[in-house]
């Protein structure tokens, strides 16, 4: 007889608990929010390309404001996919979702594309979960965890066709320079370098005028070397912020997957959901 975590029913031990359009009201207004957030924080992305060549606090907290978009994101859509049945509508509350997301940045056909990408991707991620908690004999949160992979990959794709959006329009308008902190740090290595070598009467021209035409000089190398690539750099950008998130969620994917848990033990005691015990035939071949 498996068991099941589902928000069924209007009562549990005699004590009544809230009707189930409430409840996936709830839920509907925790993903609609989770992904307004995370499209809202997409669209500070698709214009952060000079805090990633120039990185600063603003930048860290432009990176810890994604992490926590895509976490309450997961958390969200696992949950959905746990509790929320039949899976049509757990799809539309998903499609909910997608538009929030759509929403909350500047229309464009690419924001409507990657809004049904997101869509597409919890769907089947919902899909797949369902499948395995379906296929067990007692509910386990472990599963949505074990499941997430496609989750996680999903959100760090649109981060990254959003951050590739935002590098076709900086370097169509501004080109390919050097963010100014490199240029300070070379600058000052290489006076270290030479600075000893330059007799102290000719010290000070020598490095001011190196100072003023290392950037030059830098910048018409890069140049040379940069310019048959150029057209290559947004895809090279988008690319190394994939493999970057991918790295990081790598290393923090457990946390949704305990706060998942927690949550779920909580609605558990607090009567929001219940176990269900369901009785199913079994269909079997013998001789």
């Amino acid at each position: 007889m498996p068991r099941t975590a589902q928000p069924l029913g209007e009562f549990v031990e005699g004590r009544p608990v809230m009707k189930n359009w409430l409840k996936i009201a709830c839920m509907a207004a925790a993903i609609a929010g989770a992904s307004y957030f995370f499209g809202k924080t997409c669209a500070r992305v698709e214009h952060a390309l000079p805090l990633i060549l120039s990185p600063s606090q603003d930048s860290l907290d432009l990176l810890v404001a994604l992490l926590l978009a895509m976490g309450l994101v997961v958390i969200s859509i696992e949950l959905a996919a746990a509790l929320v049945r039949p899976l049509l509508l757990g799809a539309g509350l998903f499609a909910l979702g997608g538009l929030a997301m759509l929403l909350a940045g500047p229309l464009s056909g690419i924001s409507a594309l990657l809004s049904l990408v997101f869509f597409l991707g919890a769907t089947l991620y919902a899909w797949r979960a369902k499948a395995e908690l379906d296929n067990r004999i007692s509910f386990s949160a472990g599963v949505l965890a074990q499941k997430q992979g496609i989750l996680l990959v999903i959100l760090i794709f649109v981060a990254s066709a959003r951050i590739y959006l935002g590098s076709v329009q900086y370097f169509d308008r501004e080109g390919f320079s050097i963010p100014p902190r490199l240029a300070r740090v070379v600058a000052s290595w290489m006076e270290g370098q030479i600075g000893g070598q330059i007799p102290p009467e000719e010290r000070e021209r020598a490095l001011a005028q190196l100072r003023r035409d290392l950037p030059t000089q830098m910048q018409a190398m890069l140049n040379r070397l940069i310019a048959p690539y150029e057209p290559w750099m947004p895809i090279l950008v988008s690319l190394g912020f994939f493999m970057t998130l991918e790295t990081l969620l790598g290393f923090l994917g457990w946390i949704p997957a305990r706060i998942l848990r927690l949550l779920i033990a909580l609605l558990a005691l607090l009567k929001v959901t219940r176990e269900v015990v369901e009785m199913r035939e079994v269909h079997t071949l013998s001789l």
